[in-house]
């Protein structure tokens, strides 16, 4: 399998010594190198159409569907995270992932995905820090590395500073030389490293952590901090090298994630919690098929007011978008008129607005002006002062008499909307057919 080089030319993936993968929208694999394949235990195996969850442990899988998915629709990629894959003869092998996606309108289309076995990456750094720092191989490598490698001498001064470490910190590599590395990027109130921690990395072990480093004006920065002791060529020891990554934009990416996480356990206890009244309500006047059809339908209008609010990021429905999309089941073309400009909707008044459009709809369609070829329906709002004020006029159906019970949809299009916008909502039962007006706070509807 081909994949386009830089320079115009192509390289088979195939002999790429990391793992590379593609997967599709549902997460399924569309194509999968010899490397990744060789260390999932599938030589000679195509994994076209397996579930990339099915690939990893049922931590990894968790990890997955919760963080790194929403990272890709939300920011379009992620590195260097740390996951299992699990092997065919159900072994594990530690790798880092990271990954690019094509996304749109908060989805993921497609995505991009690049594994390194974390034996390949420790060793790669155990042969950067064995290396003397005079060596030049060594130089060269820890002067174009994309991370900021800090050599420090066993009395805690700088001996060395790559230029990566100039951009993240603000420090030249001349103010930084000679200076104490503590006095000069670490906060003042983080507490030394334990004893036990000190004896480990002497002994040889390797220590990585995620820590806060200062700036050079003072600001704060998170990191991915890797140390490791330096010895000579007789084994003596005669410093660390510190590595830092910047993990910022992870942080927020974090942040973010957590964020529509909590928002998305809020919203799906309000839509239980419709949902329950919803079936309660219809179930006061409908029983058996009938009461399963309406159910349904209404089931339906908040299936189609959640469709809006995903597109707009889970936050804003357009009101004329909301009202087409409670109309088009209707079929009825031409005999519904709409006019009126843009005004966002929050989720809370999405719901309460889609609910009584979807009503007024409904009794339209059974009862009213759009029971009849000739009736016709026409909906329009206006924005002044402060308020939304939108008309709902039907006219040309049968004649129209106030109804002589008050059902569910009498309720969600007076008094329910009328709490939730802390609105007006007036219904007119004129014999040339219904008028309904909603007046409403504007400030209220981005709730």
């Amino acid at each position: 399998m081909d994949d386009p080089a830089h320079d115009g030319t192509r390289i088979d993936a195939d002999l790429l010594p990391c793992g590379i993968a593609g997967i599709d929208g549902e997460g399924r694999v569309t194509f999968a190198n010899a490397a990744l394949r060789d260390w999932l235990g599938r030589e000679g195996q195509d994994l076209e159409g397996t579930r990339l969850l099915d690939l990893l442990t049922p931590a990894g899988r968790i990890y997955f569907e919760t963080h790194l998915r929403p990272l890709l629709a939300v920011q379009g990629e992620f590195a260097e995270v740390a996951i299992e894959l699990r092997r065919r003869d159900g072994t594990r092998i530690g790798v880092t992932m990271a990954a690019r996606a094509e996304a749109a309108d908060g989805t993921m289309r497609a995505a991009r995905i690049c594994v390194h076995r974390n034996e390949q990456r420790r060793a790669y750094e155990r042969e950067l820090l064995t290396r003397r720092i005079e060596s030049e191989r060594f130089a060269a490598t820890v002067r174009s590395a994309p991370d900021a490698i800090i050599v420090i001498a066993s009395d805690g001064r700088i001996e060395a500073w790559n230029p990566a470490a100039t951009a993240l910190f603000g420090w030249t590599e001349a103010e930084a030389t000679g200076r104490r590395l503590d006095d000069l990027l670490v906060p003042a109130d983080e507490p030394p490293l334990p004893d036990a921690v000190l004896a480990a990395i002497r002994a040889g072990e390797d220590l990585h952590d995620e820590v806060e480093r200062l700036h050079r004006d003072g600001r704060s920065i998170p990191v991915r901090r890797s140390v490791a002791e330096v010895r000579d060529p007789v084994g003596r020891s005669s410093g660390r090298v510190v590595t830092y990554g910047d993990i910022s934009e992870q942080r927020r990416a974090r942040a973010r994630v957590d964020v529509l996480v909590r928002e998305l356990a809020h919203r799906t206890k309000n839509i239980l919690a419709i949902v329950g009244v919803v079936a309660r309500q219809t179930a006061r006047h409908h029983a058996g098929a009938d009461f399963t059809a309406a159910f349904d339908a209404r089931l339906s209008s908040l299936s189609r007011n959640q469709d809006l609010l995903t597109v707009g990021g889970g936050e804003r429905a357009d009101l004329g978008a909301l009202i087409l999309g409670q109309l088009r089941p209707l079929d009825a073309g031409a005999r519904i008129a709409t006019d009126g400009p843009a005004v966002d909707l929050g989720p809370r008044a999405a719901q309460a607005v889609g609910m009584a459009i979807y009503e007024l709809g409904t009794n339209a369609a059974k009862y009213g002006a759009l029971s009849t070829p000739a009736g016709r329906l026409s909906v329009t709002w206006r924005t002044a002062d402060g308020r939304l004020r939108l008309d709902w006029a039907e006219t040309g159906g049968p004649p129209v008499s106030p109804p002589v019970r008050r059902g569910f949809g009498s309720r969600v299009t007076g008094a329910l909307l009328d709490s939730a916008l802390a609105g007006r909502a007036t219904h007119d039962y004129a014999p040339g057919g219904l008028r309904w007006r909603l007046d409403a706070p504007l400030a209220r509807l981005a709730d």
